[in-house]
């Protein structure tokens, strides 16, 4: 099934031009991770007036037979923008961009228009082949992704105050978690959310079809993540509860009390659901956490584990692997059994970004600059490997800056730093088993984000102030 994730405009006018460039080899980009809790609300500014200008089509230059290496030297081709971050869905096989009232779809291989069509909302998802849009109005639309031509629209109703972000879409944005697309039913959100207190949820399910409301669900502790379905049930969770609801039907099958506190994580692994809410307190940690495990099936408890922070947890096999996040950044990296919640090994690092799990290996990168491989069975490290840059990257200061999280991309660990002087991002390609680095590339500007796609990866770049970059890079 087809998942993808949107980035929204920041304030400002953008245009777009598109331009294919010679190819080369494989590259491989860095995920950007932000611990701002006020982030994604910035870039949520979605902007909906945009002034368009035509994206000449240059067919790409021939791609050259893949060489040894891990990074090439220049993308087959880009999209630049000015004035502001360009909307954005990364599909499969295609990108589709807003910038004016126009919804464009371009071929990810080559930056060739598939089509386009004028449009009331801003594209959030694309899944199963269903492209998704919602506009200020709390509306809901859905395209066909091949063609572009509209399926339904349905309104989605805002619990509490009816006037309630109405006509605000940055509010919306955050309100909403979804769609997700569950065989003939498309599932949406809404919550109240620990900053919207007294105001309850709800959980739509719209035939896929036609747009129709077959059921809601009221939640009063409301939708905080987007609904995982598993074996015929709808999960997701709130401010102080997790749920299963029946999907044919829209009845609640278990509820289960948590602390009454943001969600951080959501996931099923197995049959189990891990769910992690933060509070204050816990650990002498300036933000405090619980993670909490329910058979998936019935909601009954399995185990909870204090941890000194709200963390992001890696699921590998039979263990998972996060750090606990602090006022500062992460405190420790911890690894816990899956089935007994039990801790296998800790490691104590102060300020480090999320980890990632390759071969083994446990890879993270600390605010001293210095990276970390720490074998995933025993909890033992070597010795640090030094950053080629700063942890923290570019734009964002102070404690609640942006730093890039080390991720496997097409069968590679990568990790990421920021050279201040060049404002360039560093990336470092890990050989994870002798824990050294194996090759090193650098980029103009401030990597925000990637796509991880088949033969293609795709980097969207800050290169200054008001200026971003789509890059489609080739094996």
């Amino acid at each position: 099934m087809l998942y993808t994730e949107v980035l929204p405009h920041l304030p400002g006018r953008p245009t777009l031009t598109v331009a294919a460039i010679p190819a080369h080899d494989e590259v491989s980009m860095v995920l950007r991770r932000c611990r701002a809790a006020w982030l994604p609300a910035c870039l949520s500014a979605l902007c909906l007036q945009a002034q368009p200008t035509s994206m000449p089509q240059a067919p790409p230059a021939a791609v050259a037979a893949a060489a040894p290496g891990l990074l090439s030297d220049k993308p087959l081709w880009s999209a630049k923008a000015t004035g502001g971050m360009p909307g954005l869905v990364v599909g499969q096989d295609a990108v589709v961009l807003r910038y004016g009232d126009t919804l464009k779809r371009l071929n990810l291989a080559d930056g060739a228009e598939l089509w386009s069509v004028a449009v009331d909302g801003y594209p959030v998802r694309e899944e199963d082949g269903l492209l998704f849009l919602m506009n200020a109005q709390y509306e809901l639309t859905c395209l066909d992704a091949r063609t572009g031509q509209q399926a339904w629209k349905a309104p989605i109703v805002k619990e509490g105050d009816a006037g309630f972000g109405r006509g605000n879409l940055v509010v919306i944005r955050g309100g909403l978690k979804g769609p997700v697309v569950a065989g003939d039913k498309v599932l949406v959100g809404t919550f109240g959310g620990s900053f919207f207190k007294g105001r309850t949820g709800k959980l739509y399910a719209y035939d896929r079809k036609d747009g129709k409301l077959l059921w809601s669900f009221e939640a009063e502790d409301g939708v905080e993540n987007p609904p995982v379905v598993h074996q015929g049930l709808v999960l997701f969770g709130g401010i102080a509860a997790c749920y299963g609801v029946d999907l044919a039907t829209g009845k609640q099958v278990w509820k289960a009390g948590t602390r009454s506190d943001n969600q951080w994580m959501f996931k099923v692994a197995g049959d189990t659901l891990l769910m992690s809410a933060g509070h204050y307190g816990a650990q002498q940690s300036a933000f405090g956490g619980t993670l909490y495990a329910f058979e998936a099936a019935t909601g009954r408890p399995r185990w909870k584990y204090d941890i000194g922070g709200p963390s992001l947890l890696r699921v590998e096999v039979d263990r998972l692997v996060g750090i606990e996040w602090g006022m500062m950044g992460g405190t420790r990296l911890t690894c816990l059994n899956l089935a007994t919640g039990t801790q296998a090994w800790e490691y104590k690092e102060k300020s480090s970004a999320w980890p990632v799990v390759h071969e083994g290996k446990v890879i993270y990168i600390t605010k001293d600059n210095r990276i970390h491989v720490v074998d995933l069975a025993s909890g033992k490290a070597g010795s640090p490997i030094p950053a080629a840059g700063d942890f923290q990257m570019g734009f964002f200061k102070g404690p609640w800056g942006r730093f890039l999280d080390p991720v496997v991309l097409q069968g590679q660990a990568v990790v990421g730093s920021w050279d201040k002087a060049k404002k360039e991002s560093i990336l470092q390609i890990l050989d994870a088993k002798q824990a050294k680095v194996a090759q090193e590339r650098r980029l103009p500007g401030e990597i925000w984000a990637f796509w991880d796609r088949k033969d293609l990866l795709v980097a969207l770049i800050k290169e200054g102030e008001a200026a971003w970059s789509l890059q489609v890079f080739g094996r």
